[in-house]
């Protein structure tokens, strides 16, 4: 055998022992996370399209297009259009073939899952001009009549799911919740938040400590336990857990299900941040849950830390040292009735968006007619169907919100935007 072919199959071997040891996905996934964590959106190499948008961020498509708001690193147009229509298509529509008619006859290159809430696209349209910036209330607790009419409660299989394919690239067993514990009947608290810090046993990750606090903020429940098995690694730089925190005052872990049974009933909402680590260390399962990382994710589909978010958007830093799992809930609930506050703001906003010298049309007739003008106008209106679009000149920049089954979509043009087979 040649020397050259004796090197290559010494670097191929080397290769396929590296690859044992990192999982490249999860390297890739993390590292996307970093690029993303100080900044709501970013645009990466890694990830060519955008995922999700928000009202907020759909304001600063129009701002930055009127020379009004900053250039977003995740968006460019290279000529800025003079017109602009902001379109509800009014059809559900249903058909798989529906993102790539948008994308051939409209030319429409993004298109995306609109993340906001529990608000139809009717409203949205209705407020979209209308500014978020007033400043929140301090907290006192989650408002929970607010709560349901604008927050949606995530997908337990999709959290387990997601985490597990960033993991593995492999699907989530769901039949793994037959083993689970749940509520087993309805209990006084209407919603609460917990958290938990966690240490590594010989079988692997079990729950060390937990807090749980209702939905004013106040502690309720505040408890080391003592894992079935041998603790290996308390984890102390994390979760500030040593060997002396389990010689005091403790519970059991079947001492632990017994509570959860009594503080989290059928009725009961569970707020967290990244649920599926905390529900599946403690083997729970309950359908009513809402994570932070999933009511703040980013518009490439990455979730921020939880300390990033509380710098963020409640202007103080947690984390500072090792984990505090009262502090950590109470940061998801803040987080959650600062989402709840600002989706109240724009629903009953007096103060539009300033748009200089942009007329503001909200009849579909006007704004066709109005297209030839020399003067800045933006369209606000529904349509029945996609026939409609096509009366739109060219010179008219789309933005276009539907429906396709039970989920919201917003299209609109970015040549940002890398295309498939480019």
């Amino acid at each position: 055998m040649s020397s050259k072919y004796s090197l290559l199959i010494r670097l191929l071997d080397s290769i396929i022992k590296i690859q044992k040891l990192i999982n490249f996905n999860k390297f890739f996934y993390n590292l996307s996370r970093v690029m993303s964590n100080d900044k709501e959106c970013i645009y990466s190499n890694y990830y060519k399209e955008l995922r999700y948008l928000s009202i907020r961020n759909t304001q600063k498509v129009l701002k930055y297009i009127f020379n009004e708001g900053k250039k977003q690193p995740w968006f460019k147009l290279n000529n800025k259009p003079t017109n602009i229509g902001l379109i509800l298509i009014k059809d559900e529509l249903e058909d798989n073939d529906v993102d790539n008619f948008i994308q051939k006859k409209l030319n429409l290159e993004s298109i995306i899952h609109l993340s906001e809430c529990n608000l139809s696209l009717e409203i949205i349209l209705k407020h979209i001009l209308y500014d978020f910036d007033e400043e929140c209330e301090d907290f006192k607790g989650i408002d929970m009549n607010l709560l349901k009419k604008y927050i949606p409660m995530n997908n337990i299989n999709h959290l387990f799911s997601y985490s597990a394919f960033i993991r593995t690239q492999e699907r989530f067993d769901i039949s793994k919740f037959d083993s689970f514990y749940r509520p087993i009947k309805n209990t006084k608290y209407s919603l609460i938040a917990l958290d938990c810090e966690m240490v590594e046993t010989e079988i692997g990750v079990e729950v060390g400590k937990i807090a749980i606090l209702d939905k004013n903020g106040s502690l309720i429940y505040n408890k080391i336990v003592k894992p079935n098995n041998l603790i290996i690694d308390y984890r102390t730089d994390y979760s500030g857990l040593t060997k002396k925190s389990f010689e005091l005052d403790f519970i059991s872990y079947k001492m632990l299900i017994e509570d959860l049974q009594e503080i989290i009933g059928t009725n009961t909402i569970v707020v967290g941040h990244g649920l599926e680590n905390d529900l599946g260390t403690l083997k729970f399962y309950t359908t009513n849950v809402i994570d932070t990382a999933y009511l703040f994710i980013n518009s490439l589909g990455l979730k921020i830390g939880l300390n990033i978010l509380c710098k963020k958007y409640l202007k103080y830093e947690i984390q500072k040292g090792s984990h505090n799992p009262y502090e950590d809930a109470l940061c998801t609930l803040k987080l959650l009735d600062y989402k709840i506050q600002k989706i109240n703001i724009l629903l009953n906003g007096k103060r539009e968006l300033i748009l200089k010298k942009v007329k503001v049309i909200e009849d579909f007739d006007e704004f066709i007619n109005s297209i030839d003008s020399k003067n800045s106008i933006l369209g606000k209106f529904e349509v029945n169907n996609f026939n409609d679009v096509s009366k739109f000149k060219d010179k008219t920049y789309l933005i276009v919100f539907y429906k396709k089954g039970n989920k919201y979509y917003i299209a609109f043009k970015n040549e940002l935007i890398v295309k498939k087979g480019k």
